[in-house]
């Protein structure tokens, strides 16, 4: 009986000779297929291939790969976390004598078909030790499949919840509902003793996401949801929802008026707003919250807590409705005002050198480049694997988006900032 080695060797040269005359017949071919609309020669085509039968895909320390949206209606997002990294490999090349870091920058076109050659080509072509990005659900979830199965680490910029978890070289470095979520309940529970709660949402995707996530972490830490109450996205005028809310008269046409009866020669009284809860969850824009928050307060609906999103973290903010939001809570990854050192420098290097400050997209896209810097000088990384396995080790990493760490899965773990109005200011909770 044949040696089964032997044979499994055998087959092993006769594919690596077959594909080898393939390679050579076909190099000069000007013919072959296409790939996002990119015409590839075959003999291109069969060296990767070729390249992946046998594992090759040279790496080069000092190459990082970045798949972000420069084209179409999400340009503008990928220039800006484009600009953090930029920052952060502007800072390491011009301060050490090391060999300088170089960034190659692929357009994933919000497109998960380029986003998956993309990871091809900064590791066939380029031989990038990680890649940044992309941001856009789809095109992450695309490109993260194809870095696991070349096995190059992938940090992915997006919200998309089943990103982490797709394979041991995906990482996600973002803001997620889940983890605002999870955070201000807990904070809200824990930390400020509130128990009653009632949700305000808007009717669209992402009210609906945070009303199902946070009416989940309230019931797991075994507190009440009271109401849950919806708006039209396009709302301006809450009086309707807000007195069913706190049972005002009428809430609903189509209802029974709600109205005391009076008697003859007795004066009427107003009826009064019923507050049996302790805080009010509104997942909108702060301009959206400008306009709740002064309709509540009109509605005497006072003495409760507000508590919101990122998407509230805005200087406009204050302005809007500042003298109503005085007992307000909401979370960021990012605050502009905070007073760590690190993050003072960094909003200072940013303006100066693109001429206006950063927001949440910039100082995400920053941190998890210094990161990778700090990986591959400090902790002397020179492969994929060991920088996989030296990003499942990071704990406790001082970003500029928060104390960053990574979960065994490549989930990110971020302490938020706890942020209020006060005296026409965003500011940190006390």
């Amino acid at each position: 009986m044949a040696d089964p080695k032997k044979i499994y060797f055998s087959n092993g040269l006769l594919i690596i000779f077959t594909v080898c005359l393939l390679i050579c017949q076909n190099a000069t071919t000007s013919s072959g297929e296409t790939v996002n609309n990119e015409k590839l020669t075959t003999g291109s085509t069969i060296q990767k291939i070729f390249k992946g039968l046998m594992g090759i895909a040279p790496t080069k320390k000092h190459v990082i790969g970045c798949i972000l949206p420069f084209s179409g209606k999400h340009a503008i997002y990928g220039q800006k976390l484009l600009h953090g990294i930029e920052l952060a490999l502007d800072e390491f090349n011009s301060s050490t004598d090391a060999i300088p870091l170089t960034l190659i920058v692929k357009d994933s076109k919000a497109d998960p078909l380029i986003s998956k050659k993309a990871v091809e080509d900064l590791v066939y072509q380029e031989g990038a030790i990680a890649i940044i990005g992309p941001l856009l659900g789809s095109p992450a979830k695309a490109a993260s499949k194809k870095a696991e199965k070349l096995r190059v680490p992938i940090i992915t910029l997006t919200q998309r919840e089943d990103i982490a978890g797709t394979g041991k070289y995906v990482f996600r470095n973002f803001l997620t509902p889940s983890l605002q979520v999870k955070t201000l309940t807990t904070y809200a529970i824990e930390t400020r003793g509130l128990n009653r709660f009632v949700i305000l949402y808007p009717q669209n995707i992402y009210g609906e996401k945070f009303m199902d996530l946070f009416w989940n972490e309230v019931d797991i830490h075994n507190r009440e949801v009271l109401q849950i109450l919806s708006y039209e996205e396009d709302q301006t005028d809450f009086g309707d929802v807000i007195k069913e809310m706190v049972k005002l008269p009428p809430f609903d046409e189509k209802r029974e008026v709600m109205v005391e009866e009076v008697t003859e020669g007795e004066e009427k009284k107003e009826p009064k707003p019923i507050i049996d809860f302790d805080a009010i969850f509104i997942p909108d824009s702060y301009k959206k919250i400008g306009l709740i928050a002064s309709q509540l307060a009109f509605y005497d609906v006072k003495g409760v807590c507000l508590l919101g999103t990122n998407l509230w973290n805005s200087p406009q903010l204050p302005k809007m409705a500042g003298n109503f939001l005085q007992e307000s809570i909401f979370v960021d990854s990012f605050f502009q005002g905070s007073s760590f050192p690190f993050v003072k420098k960094f909003i200072a290097d940013f303006k100066l050198t693109f001429g206006e400050e950063p927001g949440t997209l910039e100082a995400h896209s920053y941190d998890i480049t210094s990161l990778i810097i700090y990986l591959l000088n400090d902790k002397q990384v020179n492969s994929r694997k060991n920088l996989k396995d030296e990003l499942l080790k990071v704990k406790y990493f001082p970003g500029v988006t928060g104390i960053t760490s990574f979960s065994p899965s490549g989930e990110v773990e971020k302490t938020l900032y706890f942020l209020t109005v006060r005296g026409g200011r965003i500011m940190e909770c006390q």
